[in-house]
C-alpha cells in the first residue's frame, strides 16, 4: 500500500506541481506514507523504588560535589575528594561521638546487668537490628546511658534526648494498630531504663504496654500462655527479660503485670535453641528461668497470704502450706537440674560452724565470713543463681508464717550473704551489678532483725543494709 503511494505520487500529475511549496507538502506527505511507526519499548521489571529521590542540597554530598568545579588537571581523585566535615549520618538517624562509648557498654555490660548473660547472642542480634532501626538505636543509648549514669536519672539531656526519638513513634505504632518486633524492644529497654533510675511507677506502665503488645500479636494469651508454635525468638526474649523485671518491681510494691506462670521446659527449650548452641548455656537458661517463674508464683501467693490475714480468714495457716506445696517440691527439686547440682557440693547451706557441729569449723588459714567458711564458688553463674535459690526459701518461709525468726531462715541468710561476698571476688565490681543481688540481700536482712539474735550476729542486717545501700547508690537493681 506504501509502495503504491509512492508511485502515484511521482506519475500521478497535480495541479501546481511545479510550485516549490507543493514539492515541500508531496514530500512531507510521501515521508509520513513511507515511515514505519515505532512501537513503545516495555521497560523490562519495571521498579517503582528505584526512581532517584534527591533530598535537600545541604543533605546530599554527591549534589555539593556536583557544583564543584574540577581543580586537578591530573585527574587524581585524592585531590578532589576532599571532606573539610564529618560525613551526615545516614537518614534521620541522630549520630554524636559519644555514641560509640554506650554501644560498646552495652554489648560488654549491659547483658550482665539484665541477668542474661548465656543469651548473649539475642543481644548480639538486637546490636544489630540497631544499626538501620533508629528507635533500636536510640532505646540501647538511652539504656547504656542511664545505667552508667544512674544518679543523673532521666533528667540528663543525653538520656531525653534519645528518648524524643523513641517515645513518638511507640505512640504512633499503638495509634495505628502497627506493632512491630522493634517497638517491643523499645519498650522493653524503656522499662528497664525506667527500673534502673528508680521510676517504678513508669517501669509498671511500659511492661504493662510490653504484655498488652505481646496480647495484641498474638504471642501470649490473657494468661501469660505462649501462643506461638514455633515460638518467636526475639519475642520470647524480650517477654523473659520483662519477666524477670516484673517480679522485681513487685518487690518494690508495685502490683505485677503477669499473673502467675507455668514453666513448661521444652517449650523455653526449643527457642533458646535457636539461640545458643551449647547445652550448658541452655541449661542455666533454663535454670534462670524456672526461678523466675517460682519467684513470681511466690509474689502472687504472698499478695494473697497478706489478704487472708487481713481479714483472719479461718485455716489460713492451712491454706497456704497447701498452696505452697507444690512450689516447695519444684523449689527442692531446682538443685538437681543438669549442670547445677555438680556446683553445688561442697556448699551446705545448713553448715555451721560451732560447738555442735565442731567439723565444720573454719580451717586455719583460710578466710572466713563471720566465722562461716569461704563460699566455693565453681562457676559464677550457677552461685548468683544458688543466692536467687536461698533468698526464695527465706520468701517462702514469710509467706507460709508471716514471720522469719526460724533458724531456716538465719541459715540462709548467711549463706546469700556468703554467696554475695565470694562474688565480690570472682566478679569485681562487676559482681555487684547482677540483677538480683539487692533482693537477695533485702530478704537476707530480715532474719536477723529478731531481736533474740545477740548483737554480734545481728551486725549482719547491718552489713546487708550497707551493702544495700551502696548498690543502689551505683543504680543497680535488684
Amino acid at each position: 500500500m506504501q509502495r503504491k503511494s509512492k508511485l502515484l505520487l511521482r506519475k500521478v500529475p497535480f495541479p501546481g506541481q511545479n510550485d516549490p511549496f507543493c514539492r515541500i507538502a508531496a514530500n512531507r506527505v510521501e515521508k509520513s506514507l513511507t515511515k514505519r511507526p515505532k512501537k513503545p519499548r516495555a521497560w523490562s521489571n519495571p521498579n517503582l523504588a528505584a526512581d532517584p529521590i534527591y533530598g535537600d542540597e545541604g543533605k546530599n554530598i554527591f549534589l555539593k560535589l556536583q557544583k564543584k568545579e574540577i581543580r586537578n588537571n591530573e585527574f587524581n581523585p585524592l585531590d578532589e575528594f576532599r571532606i573539610h566535615k564529618p560525613l551526615p549520618p545516614p537518614d534521620d538517624m541522630d549520630v554524636q561521638i559519644i555514641d560509640s562509648n554506650y554501644m560498646s557498654y552495652f554489648l560488654r555490660e549491659v547483658p550482665l546487668y539484665m541477668g542474661c548473660i548465656c543469651l548473649f547472642p539475642e543481644m548480639l542480634n538486637i546490636f544489630m537490628q540497631s544499626v538501620n532501626t533508629p528507635i533500636v538505636r536510640h532505646s540501647i543509648l538511652a539504656l547504656s546511658s542511664t545505667i552508667q549514669q544512674p544518679q543523673s536519672g532521666l533528667a540528663t539531656l543525653y538520656v531525653q534526648r534519645n528518648i524524643q526519638h523513641i517515645i513518638p513513634h511507640i505512640k504512633q505504632a499503638i495509634t495505628e494498630v502497627h506493632i512491630d518486633a522493634a517497638h517491643m524492644v523499645s519498650v522493653t529497654f524503656l522499662g528497664w531504663l525506667s527500673l534502673t533510675a528508680n521510676d517504678l511507677h513508669t517501669a509498671h506502665r511500659h511492661f504493662r504496654g510490653l504484655f498488652s503488645m505481646l496480647k495484641l500479636t498474638h504471642h501470649l494469651s490473657a494468661t501469660a500462655e505462649p501462643l506461638r508454635e514455633p515460638p518467636h525468638t526475639l519475642t520470647m526474649f524480650l517477654y523473659r527479660m520483662a519477666h524477670k523485671a516484673d517480679n522485681t518491681l513487685c518487690y518494690r510494691n508495685q502490683p505485677q503485670v503477669f499473673p502467675p506462670t507455668r514453666f513448661v521446659e521444652s517449650y523455653h527449650r526449643e527457642w533458646l535453641q535457636n539461640i545458643t548452641s551449647s547445652e550448658v548455656h541452655i541449661q542455666y537458661s533454663l535454670a534462670t528461668i524456672q526461678l523466675d517463674d517460682i519467684a513470681n508464683n511466690i509474689n502472687h501467693l504472698h499478695r494473697e497470704a497478706n489478704q487472708l490475714r487481713r481479714f483472719n480468714f479461718p485455716d489460713t495457716q492451712q491454706i497456704l502450706e497447701r498452696k505452697l506445696r507444690p512450689l516447695r517440691i519444684e523449689h527442692g527439686m531446682w538443685v538437681y537440674r543438669p549442670y547445677i547440682q555438680r556446683h553445688l557440693r561442697g556448699n551446705d547451706p545448713l553448715v555451721r560452724s560451732g560447738a555442735s557441729n565442731p567439723e565444720a569449723s573454719p580451717v586455719a588459714g583460710k578466710s572466713t565470713f563471720l566465722s562461716h567458711p569461704e563460699y566455693i564458688i565453681y562457676d559464677p553463674m550457677v552461685a548468683y543463681m544458688h543466692m536467687q535459690h536461698s533468698y526464695l526459701s527465706i520468701h517462702m518461709n514469710l509467706v507460709e508464717t508471716g514471720r522469719t525468726d526460724d533458724e531456716d531462715s538465719y541459715e540462709l541468710g548467711i549463706l546469700v550473704c556468703r554467696i554475695f561476698a565470694a562474688l565480690n571476688g570472682a566478679f569485681g565490681n562487676a559482681g555487684k551489678i547482677l540483677n538480683g543481688c539487692v533482693t537477695a540481700l533485702w530478704f537476707a536482712g530480715i532474719p536477723f532483725t529478731n531481736d533474740k539474735r545477740n548483737c554480734a550476729q545481728s551486725m549482719i542486717s547491718l552489713i546487708c543494709l550497707l551493702i544495700c545501700r551502696s548498690c543502689l547508690g551505683h543504680g543497680f537493681v535488684g
